[in-house]
């Protein structure tokens, strides 16, 4: 949709359809696409190296089209001090593409000066400009660069947040087990000393003391939630006894509800 504009824009500052100008547009928005679309597809690293291609691909053929539409005199030379700004605003993880557009813009402007006979006190009122307007583009992009991964750091502790209040979900409701079997455990107990009935206090007792024992490993394996914000958890795989495991829970149901 943007190639019929500035065709119209060309058309305009030359007084005619200029073919060359719009076939320079067609190749530059061709690479540009062929470059945005292999962006998803490549390393960190290539995407960077990609985004500077761009960069320099728009820098350059802007100037072409520059020289093309009139070099000095061309609408298009104005904007030159833009584009930089623009690939600020487009590329926001990499300011050294817009260091690199801004180093192209700049040597392309005076380029485009001295073909078309500017003086020279001109020349450096323009490079003045381009130096004001190549910084500002540059601390844009850093600007731009600096939100980004403040929003990047942001979501990560929302993320590591969100774990750790599962942890804690998921810490509770094994602590609370437990503690639900030995509260069923105390009131056998203390109906069977009530009512005068005979119960092996000794076994009761080991499964009392069994749930204790897990209670404190649950609680200190709540102090692994430090160990997790210090990224120093340690995996400690040991051998399980399934059947006893099987016997264990079998024997708390069994007793818990007699």
């Amino acid at each position: 949709a943007t190639i019929p504009v500035f065709a119209f824009a060309d058309a305009l500052a030359l007084g005619r359809f200029a073919t060359e100008a719009f076939a320079v547009r067609l190749v530059w928005m061709a690479i540009a696409a062929a470059l945005a679309l292999a962006l998803p597809k490549v390393s960190p690293r290539a995407e960077r190296i990609l985004c500077s291609i761009v960069a320099a691909v728009t820098s350059v053929f802007f100037v072409v089209l520059v020289v093309m539409t009139g070099g000095p005199q061309s609408p298009l030379f104005h904007w030159i001090l833009a584009v930089p700004l623009l690939i600020a605003v487009v590329i926001q993880d990499f300011p050294e593409a817009t260091v690199l557009s801004a180093a192209l813009m700049l040597g392309g402007g005076i380029a485009v000066e001295l073909r078309g006979g500017v003086e020279g006190a001109v020349i450096v009122q323009w490079l003045v400009q381009a130096a004001a307007m190549s910084l500002l583009a540059y601390y844009a992009s850093y600007t731009y660069g600096r939100l980004r991964r403040h929003e990047r750091a942001l979501s990560e502790v929302e993320s590591e947040l969100r774990a750790r209040d599962e942890f804690l979900s998921i810490a509770s409701h094994e602590l609370k087990t437990p503690l639900t079997s030995l509260k069923l455990y105390v009131d056998h107990l203390v109906r069977s000393e009530r009512s005068g009935k005979a119960v092996d206090q000794s076994k009761q007792l080991d499964v009392l003391r069994h749930h204790v024992d897990r209670i404190a490993v649950l609680v200190h394996n709540l102090l692994d939630v430090s160990r997790i914000n210090q990224e120093r958890l340690e995996h400690r795989p040991e051998p399980v006894d399934v059947s006893a495991l099987v016997t264990r829970v079998c024997q708390r149901f069994d007793q818990a509800f007699v």
